[in-house]
């Protein structure tokens, strides 16, 4: 009985700020309508949404306490946000069986399917095009065409002592 009160205050809650939690990732959605962004959330810096994996989690500002492998997808330090022309917006995630391993399904992306991020009111669009492995030593080497504004997600490889880098290219800039 006491549970099933719980539930319901949370869920009455949820309602109330107009949030969703999406997928077994415990997104909480902001509103989005006509690519816009209607913060209701002042704290998160974008989004990152890979629709193919059913993904959508909010991302923070590198020197943020949230910006964290063990809290989030975290946005790597040198990283150049979707407006730049040319950048890379760099994330690392965990992968296996915990509630922050966000990146366990990104070996099932295939080449062409989008990834999205949300970044100050505007919806950028990237086409996966390519991975690889490097070792895991702590040093990653990305290779992408540096005439191409991309972004690039990392994450352990299953089983290895490596990691899987997946590099997109931009394809779409909704202003």
């Amino acid at each position: 009985m006491f549970k099933r009160l719980i539930i319901s205050i949370l869920i009455i809650i949820i309602n109330i700020l107009s949030l969703s939690i999406i997928s077994d990732n415990t997104f909480i959605e902001p509103n989005i309508e006509n690519n816009e962004i209607i913060e209701n959330k002042k704290d998160y810096l974008g989004i990152i949404e890979i629709p193919k994996l059913k993904l959508k989690r909010y991302f923070y500002k590198v020197d943020d306490e949230k910006n964290t492998v063990e809290k989030n997808i975290m946005l790597i330090e040198k990283s150049s946000m979707p407006n730049e022309k040319n950048g890379n917006i760099i994330f690392a995630a965990h992968r296996g069986r915990s509630k922050v391993a966000f990146f366990d399904k990104l070996h099932l992306i295939e080449y062409g399917d989008e990834i999205i991020i949300y970044y100050n009111n505007k919806k950028y669009t990237y086409q996966y095009n390519n991975r690889y492995d490097v070792p895991k030593n702590g040093h990653i080497k990305i290779i992408r065409d540096l005439n191409k504004t991309s972004i690039t997600l990392i994450t352990c490889k299953k089983g290895t002592s490596k990691q899987t880098v997946f590099i997109g290219y931009l394809t779409d800039n909704n202003s």
